[in-house]
């Protein structure tokens, strides 16, 4: 599995991190999303070139999944092996979204499509936590996505929501780990 964040180095999802992979079977690669970036200064086009470029990565040289994981994401012990344990596609962990996220603050990161709109799914409502359920919409910050999907969607400008409407129109299903409840560190507050 090869593991991607970007971004600002937060110390205390480092330390995290470097816990998912206590027997080193994974290769851990930082890909620093710089939004002032000359030669991509959009960032999300910038975001987009390195989501990219880490798939390109796990297709050419053998890996069996990508693992995203967004550098304010705070991974619970064992959330790796968890993923890989559910053996679906894609599958994410949950984290509440932060302040940034207009009108969407601590909602969180996976979505059901209703009649106009996509909604947060919620706990006792949609799902049981520790429950996996199948969404329209999810986050990438904590995902588990395997090759053969990879093989098959590009990541687009839209980033999640893209990635999300591309995977499902070519038929791959995606799912939450609600048992996965990550930390996210809201550096917009600071």
């Amino acid at each position: 599995t090869l593991v991607t964040l970007g971004s600002y180095l937060d110390i205390e999802m480092i330390e995290h991190l470097i816990k998912q992979d206590f027997q080193g079977e994974n290769d851990i690669l930082f890909i620093p999303y710089n939004p002032f970036s000359t030669v991509k200064p959009d960032w999300g086009q910038n975001i987009v070139l390195k989501q990219n470029k880490a798939k390109e990565i796990v297709l050419k040289h053998g890996y069996t999944h990508l693992f995203s994981v967004e550098a304010d994401v705070i991974l619970p012990n064992f959330s790796l092996r968890k993923l890989l344990e559910d053996d679906l596609d894609i599958v994410a962990g949950v984290y509440r979204l932060h302040s940034h996220s207009e009108g969407l603050e601590g909602q969180l990161t996976g979505f059901k499509k209703k009649i106009d709109r996509y909604e947060a799914i919620e706990a006792g409502k949609d799902f049981n936590w520790g429950d996996i359920i199948e969404v329209d919409f999810l986050s990438y910050g904590c995902t588990l996505i395997k090759k053969r999907v990879l093989e098959n969607i590009d990541f687009g400008i839209g980033l999640d929501a893209e990635f999300s409407m591309n995977c499902k129109n070519k038929g791959f299903r995606l799912f939450c780990d609600t048992g996965i409840l990550c930390g996210h560190t809201d550096h917009y507050k600071k």
